[in-house]
């Protein structure tokens, strides 16, 4: 306990900390987050209150000097989050260009990349994998040819996350009707995939085009296995 501070006050400022709902009012409101640091690695959740706390205390005092309450804690999202990571290309000439980006998975959970990409007519790799955990490569180059991403889109962001749609814009408007031209991205990372190279390709217009690979990083634990 802090000089002066009472275990009433602590177990006030942690009641407060949660809440089983954002506050409607502050629009930069978060849900709290516990987080976990080993050797300069961090992992967080996101929580809420699932039930009031549990506390029956045989006498509370304001002066008590140990107060034991329970939390019920839930999730939305169940896995350890850690800073994700992003590979880019870009091109600063028109024309047709090519170029690779890299992938990889350090954790022990399936990736579902995301890819942000600005105006252009783009080929994009979804690379069927194989092999032992720490020792995957590509089995099959399969790459998903798109219909062109215009001005008017403002750019695409393709989700491989299954909450999600796949193909949008970056207001969030669904375009798979404009963009998908028949295909789909089929296949997630694998857990523990060392850095790989992915080719892609695009017809940019001119001042170029940029793609952005987003890479999550989920655990199920708050540290270790790596």
């Amino acid at each position: 306990l802090a000089e002066q501070e009472s275990a009433v006050d602590t177990d006030s400022q942690i009641r407060q900390a949660f809440t089983n709902q954002l506050d409607r009012w502050d629009a930069s409101d978060e849900l709290a987050k516990i987080v976990a640091a080993e050797d300069g690695d961090e992992r967080w959740l996101h929580v809420q209150m699932g039930q009031e706390p549990e506390f029956n205390p045989e006498t509370l005092k304001s002066d008590a000097t140990f107060l034991k309450t329970s939390f019920r804690l839930k999730v939305a999202q169940p896995m350890w989050e850690a800073k994700p990571w992003m590979s880019a290309w870009e091109t600063s000439s028109s024309g047709t260009r090519s170029g690779s980006v890299t992938v990889h998975n350090p954790t022990d959970q399936p990736m579902f990349q995301t890819w942000i990409l600005t105006p252009g007519t783009w080929t994009l790799p979804d690379p069927i994998w194989q092999g032992r955990p720490r020792n995957r490569t590509v089995k099959t180059m399969r790459t998903v040819p798109l219909n062109q991403v215009t001005s008017a889109h403002g750019g695409l962001r393709v989700s491989l996350d299954q909450m999600k749609r796949m193909f949008t814009n970056l207001a969030g408007t669904n375009v798979a009707g404009d963009v998908a031209a028949g295909y789909w991205f089929l296949n997630e990372v694998p857990p523990y995939t060392p850095k790989t190279t992915l080719p892609l390709s695009v017809v940019a217009p001119t001042g170029g085009a940029r793609a952005e690979l987003h890479q999550p990083r989920l655990w199920s634990r708050p540290w270790g296995l790596r």
